[in-house]
Parts: structure tokens; C-alpha cells; sequence
């Protein structure tokens, strides 16, 4: 079997999948837990103070693992992972590692995991309900950022704007694992719909060549944005959701 193969994901495609913590109980997630997290995930899941972080781990957590477990012939539980400085997993001890790209991503009330046969890939979840400060649009976003948002009249509109940018910026520094070596000042999202790309404010070690750039359409009160890099021309995206008629493969 040829690598390709292996892999059960188009060369050309990205899929998301979403799960919502809330419709999962906590008996039933922590069941799942104890038979399907390693030692170290169990250990951090243990160790949050609250009981809705916890559960939203969990969640997140489990969908990476079952979320993998589509695209190639290893179960839920057998994934072994090792963690960047900026804490990205990625995987070791499989035909996959550095092959198969995933990023995970979560926030109150949903999280979600990106897979994709392209070079790098990172995702961003966020609620429309978060709070979005004009002072964080100032210290965070470009000149060309802030044009586009303040242009928008105030309200519902410019809020979405805000997390879209927000989103697609985080995606992107994830997507290369850069964490905060990389300000979000540093570089602007331009654009819109179909036609998303990036600007660096000054001269860094990556360019804007063969990224590309996807958002959802704000579902159930939340906006994902996904960013990869691909040679050849931009990968179509998917997104599902974790269904609960699929909870007897949960655990």
C-alpha cells in the first residue's frame, strides 16, 4: 500500500469536525476518557479546577483521537502524540507522522479538529458571544485591519468582522506553529469570502505564496477559520459535526 493510500483523505480537501461539549454527559465523556486518553492527557484532564474546562478537554480531546481514527486503520486509543514548545501535538511512532496534518482548536461551548493532506494546516474556533473590546483591535490588529473593521458601523457586524480576523490570524500562526514568535501585528488578513489572503508588515522567514484561507458560515453562534498551505491550487473544506448517533464509536 502506497502512502497516498494509506492516507483515506483527497489530496485536495480539508475536513472539520465539530463537537459540542454540551450534548455529551459528563458520566459518559469521563467512561470514554479512561478508555481512550494516554496517561499524560488524563493526567492534564484531571488536573483542571472546573468542572466545564474539563469537559470541554475532554471532548476536544476525544474528537482528535476519533477524528484520526476516519482517515487511517488505527484505533482511537492507539495515537501516540508529542507536543511543540507552543503546545502543537503532532504525531510520533506512525507511518503518519509529518505526513498527515491535524490542528485542533476549542472554546467554551465547542471545539473542533481540522485534517488535511496539505503542507501545514491550523484551525481557530471562537464564539460569536466573546467579548471584542475596540482596545483588542488596537493592540492586535494592523493599520489595514482596523481601516476594514472601524469602517463597519458598530454592532453585530463589526463583532463577526473582529472574530473573523481574529480567527484567521490565530489559525495561521498555528498553522506554522510559530506561537508568539510571531505578533499578530506582524501580518494582515485581507479580503473576504473566496478571496482571503495574507500581508506581512515587514520581512519574515515565510511568504504569502500557496496559503489559503476558509471560514465557516458562524453555525450555532460560533466562527471557525481555517488556514493551509498547499503547492498546487486551494483545497475545497468541509465541515461536520460529531453526531450523536455516532456514540457507540465514542467509546
Amino acid at each position: 500500500m502506497g502512502m497516498q493510500d494509506s492516507i483515506n483523505i483527497k489530496r485536495t480537501h480539508i475536513e472539520v469536525w465539530s463537537i459540542y461539549p454540551d450534548k455529551f454527559a459528563e458520566e459518559f465523556v469521563l467512561k470514554a476518557c479512561e478508555k481512550t486518553l494516554d496517561l499524560t492527557e488524563f493526567a492534564r484532564y484531571r488536573r483542571f479546577k472546573f468542572q466545564q474546562d474539563r469537559h470541554l478537554f475532554a471532548c476536544a480531546h476525544l474528537l482528535l483521537r476519533h477524528t484520526l481514527s476516519r482517515y487511517h486503520n488505527t484505533g482511537p486509543s492507539e495515537w501516540q502524540f508529542e507536543y511543540n514548545q507552543h503546545g502543537r501535538p503532532k504525531l510520533i511512532k506512525h507511518e503518519l507522522s509529518g505526513k498527515l496534518q491535524f490542528n485542533l482548536s476549542h472554546t467554551k461551548g465547542k471545539a473542533v479538529v481540522a485534517v488535511g493532506n496539505t503542507q501545514l494546516l491550523g484551525v481557530d474556533v471562537e464564539s460569536l458571544a466573546r467579548s471584542t473590546n475596540p482596545k483588542l483591535a488596537k493592540r492586535f490588529f494592523t493599520h489595514n485591519e482596523k481601516n476594514d473593521l472601524f469602517g463597519l458601523p458598530n454592532g453585530k457586524n463589526r463583532q463577526q468582522r473582529f472574530l473573523e480576523l481574529w480567527t484567521l490570524k490565530e489559525a495561521y500562526i498555528k498553522a506554522n506553529g510559530f506561537g508568539l514568535a510571531l505578533s499578530l501585528r506582524e501580518f494582515s488578513i485581507r479580503g473576504s469570502g473566496r478571496h482571503i489572503y495574507i500581508q506581512f508588515e515587514r520581512p519574515w522567514k515565510d511568504t504569502t505564496k500557496n496559503w489559503h484561507f476558509c471560514l465557516s458560515k458562524c453555525e450555532q453562534g460560533f466562527v471557525v477559520a481555517v488556514a493551509s498551505k498547499f503547492l498546487l491550487h486551494p483545497p475545497s473544506v468541509t465541515f461536520h459535526e460529531f453526531q450523536l448517533t455516532q456514540v457507540a464509536n465514542f467509546n
